[in-house]
Parts: structure tokens; sequence; C-alpha cells
């Protein structure tokens, strides 16, 4: 009897274990697809939510955020592409005249990297450039406040301007007003603005010159002067400067209040490593431009006798210049360019610059 008992018990417990399973077996499936389905249901119903910059796919479809670099970061230290290109850099500092300028890097904030910089707008001071890199760099030689605009480039083909400006300043001694006396000029920085000299001005070695709107009532010479600039003037006699060790710039410099000069005679330019600019300068006589380590701007010009322009290494425009005579070129490297605006002479235009009349 006990055994029959105990065998119920058994057969009882079985039937019981097996029709739970089977419920339980029916139930969590469909407990589980309601789950999944629910949350599919807010997957789609709900758009993900961005912080500020943007987003883009990856190759496998996913989403991946990207945001803009702000202006402090360096170039290209954010996602490429995300952002609209914009220059960052707002004020440059100042120049000293004849002093190296230094500043870092003009930066933009956005676009692309690489970047490639340009002046689109008028143009630097006297004495100094922008490289593509973004670096402006060299020795201010005109007194004065410029404005100018850059363009930075990206590599995807966007660009960006800014207007900036540089001040020059620096004038250990400041002449203005008559001189009756003829003046020679030393070391340290000197400024004539507005002066008139009734005699000759001599320059010597080591000297930093700016001239503005002033009258020279004889010859200018200058021997090793670390920099010459000669704005808006005129000049009674000839003009000689040798072996300048910075820029020389006589006349107008595209884009900067600097105007033309008169210059009654030879105008002589020799051995100056810092690069010559002579542009819109009218020239009663022969010009002689040689022996330049530094790029040569010869534009614009109208001279009154041949003009030589040899053996200079830095790169040589002559460009749009009225010659009364033979214009002659040879021994530069590279050869000289005209930019596109060829020149005129009443002679033979020989050599190097046979192509550029």
């Amino acid at each position: 009897m006990r055994r029959h008992v105990r065998w119920l018990a058994l057969a009882s417990g079985a039937l019981a274990f097996s029709l739970a399973g089977w419920l339980l077996a029916s139930v969590v499936p469909k407990a589980a697809g309601n789950v999944g389905r629910a949350a599919g249901e807010r997957s789609q119903g709900h758009s993900a939510v961005h912080r500020s910059g943007s987003s883009a796919r990856d190759t496998r479809g996913d989403v991946r955020e990207r945001t803009c670099p702000r202006p402090s970061q360096q170039p290209g230290s954010g996602v490429a592409g995300v952002c609209p290109l914009s220059v960052a850099t707002t004020s440059l500092p100042s120049a000293t005249l004849g002093t190296r300028y230094s500043m870092p890097m003009l930066t933009v904030s956005g676009g692309v990297a690489p970047y490639t910089w340009s002046v689109s707008d008028r143009t630097l001071p006297p004495g100094l450039s922008l490289s593509p890199a973004g670096v402006i760099a060299g020795r201010a030689v005109l007194a004065g406040t410029f404005d100018f605009s850059v363009r930075a480039a990206d590599s995807a083909g966007d660009t960006a301007t800014a207007n900036l400006s540089i001040a020059v300043d620096g004038c250990t001694t400041t002449i203005t007003g008559a001189r009756n006396r003829p003046l020679t000029i030393g070391a340290g920085v000197t400024c004539l603005d507005q002066a008139t000299i009734s005699g000759p001005l001599e320059i010597t070695a080591g000297a930093v010159v700016s001239i503005q709107a002033s009258a020279l009532g004889g010859p200018l010479s200058a021997h090793g002067p670390a920099a010459l600039a000669v704005c808006g003037s005129t000049v009674s006699g000839p003009a000689s400067v040798t072996g300048a060790a910075g820029p020389v710039l006589l006349g107008v410099a595209n884009g900067t209040p600097c105007t033309a000069d008169t210059i009654t005679g030879l105008v002589t330019l020799t051995g100056d490593t810092g690069g010559v600019t002579m542009g819109g300068a009218t020239i009663s006589g022969p010009a002689y431009i040689a022996g330049s380590g530094g790029p040569v701007t010869v534009s614009g010009n109208t001279i009154g006798g041949p003009t030589s322009i040899i053996g200079n290494t830095g790169g040589t425009l002559v460009a749009g210049n009225s010659v009364n005579g033979p214009l002659s070129c040879s021994g530069d490297n590279p050869a000289p360019t005209d930019g596109g605006k060829p020149n005129t002479s009443n002679g033979p235009a020989a050599d190097q610059c046979a192509d550029l009349t």
C-alpha cells in the first residue's frame, strides 16, 4: 500500500513539472518579442541628441560626431571639413623700422588643412612679406600704419579673408621742416617727414632711414645702410645706394600710401642684399641696378636714359616701365620677367630683356 501511494506522488510531481515547463516555454518568447519590439519602437521614434558640431557616418554606417575646432587650437586640430573656414587672427603686433619682424603664424578656424596664405588687397609695410604658410617676416623700412587684407585657402578649395593692419614706428630722430645745409645721417633710425634739405644728403653704414614727402636739394648717396625708403619725395641730383644690408625702396609700393619719387639724374642701386623696389618714379637720367642678392622690382617707372639690370640673383621683375633709351638685362638668375606688363623703350631691348617689351 505504501509503495502504491509513493508511486502516485512521484507521478503527480512529474506531471506538474512537465506542465510548468510547457507554460514557461510558451510565455517567455512572447514576452521577449514584446520587449524587442518596444525597444525597436523607441529607437525609431526618437532621433539622437547631438552636441555642437556636426556628425557623419563612417564606413560601417555608424554615426560619429565631429566638432568645430576652437580658434585657440592649432590649425587642423579639429576634424577636417566640418566647420566653415574663417581667419582667427584679428590683430598683429607693431613693427619697428629696420628691426626683424617677429609674430606667431596666422591662424584659422575650421576648414581642411593644409592652408595657403596670401595678401588679397593692398600690401604689407614695405620690407615685410607673407609666406604661404602664414608667416609675416622681414624688416619694415617705412613708418606709418598699413592696412591690408589676407586670404586663407584650404585644401578643399574654400577661402576666407580678413582685414588686418601693422603699425610701423621706431624713429629715434625725426627731421621736419627746412634745413638750410647738407645733412649726414649715421647709425640709428632717422625719419624725414615733410622735410626740406638744401644740400646733399649722405647716409652712412648701418643707418635706417625713412624719407616721406620731403625735398632733397642735392644728391642722395647711401653707403651700406641697414634699410632705406624714399617715398613721395624729390631728389635734385643723382641717387646712389650701395651695399644696403636691408630692403631699399624708391617710389611707389603698390597698395601703400607711398607715392612716386622724382629724381633728377642717374639712379645707381648696386650690391644691395636685402632687395630693391623702384616703382613709379620719374627719373631724368639713366638707371643701373646690379648685383642685388634679394628680390628686385623695377615697375612703372619713367626713365630718361638707358637702363641696365645686371647680375641680380634674388628674382627680378621688370614691368611696365617707359625707357628713353636701350633696356638691357644680363646675368640675372633667374631671368627677369614682366609679369604680363610689357615695357616700352626708345632703344633696343637686349639680352634677357629682349622679350620684355
